[in-house]
């Protein structure tokens, strides 16, 4: 229990008025801003080592705040990475790639949105190819979930429904299998960024050169060609 004449917020002891009453409550924005600075934080850990190893203590005290405020807006370490996945996913991918954009674009000009929004996904996040890599390695379950519940969910969703709708339009072909097209996808898109020290030890591959519309054209060509619908 706070001391008299104090108050508990975001994590400090604060002055109150006469009678133990604070002078106000905390603005809804000042509980965003602690909320945002936690999930910052969290990214900016992410950067520096692997989920596995980062803790909650580490990322409250980046955050400039102590550990029981992720416990408070988030529920534990399982709840933050959570929200950092939710967050990129819609404040930087599916707006961007929605239907409601897409559909009034030509077929042939859909997937280069697609594929650059990905791209500056990874660029802006680059902790998002560290996170993916735990998983993958460690097979964390609560990271896993949190992966198939937003990103890997959102994402696989999206580029089915993307998929269908390009059939729908006739520039794919229908009897294309909806699911299989989606991992082949992702796998184009997603592999070359996460095997990058490989391929560049082994083939001599700039990751400066994954970045720019050859590439784009070179990842629409490999996939499309199998796919585009044959006019008779």
């Amino acid at each position: 229990m706070a001391p008299a004449g104090k108050a508990i917020k975001a994590g400090k002891l604060e002055k109150t008025g006469k009678g133990g009453k604070r002078p106000g409550r905390p603005a809804a924005l000042a509980e965003q801003d602690v909320r945002q600075q936690l999930l910052q934080a969290a990214a900016t850990c992410l950067g520096q080592k692997s989920w596995s190893t980062i803790s909650i203590r580490e990322v409250a005290a980046a955050a400039g705040t102590n550990s029981a405020m992720v416990s408070y807006y988030f529920g534990g370490k399982a709840g933050l990475v959570h929200a950092l996945l939710e967050s990129v996913m819609a404040g930087n991918l599916l707006p961007a790639v929605e239907a409601s954009v897409l559909a009034p674009l030509p077929a042939v000009e859909r997937l280069p949105l697609i594929l650059a929004q990905f791209r500056q996904l990874f660029d802006q996040h680059p902790w998002l190819l560290r996170l993916i890599v735990d998983d993958l390695v460690n097979e964390d379950k609560t990271l896993r979930k949190a992966f198939v519940s937003t990103l890997a969910g959102g994402s696989g969703a999206f580029l089915s429904g993307f998929i269908r709708l390009q059939q729908q339009d006739g520039y794919y072909r229908s009897d294309i299998h909806v699911t299989w097209a989606t991992v082949s996808l992702l796998s184009l898109m997603t592999f070359p960024l996460l095997a990058t020290p490989i391929l560049k030890d082994a083939y001599g591959v700039n990751p400066k050169d994954l970045q720019g519309d050859p590439w784009i054209n070179h990842v629409q060509s490999m996939f499309e060609g199998g796919l585009r619908a044959t006019k008779e």
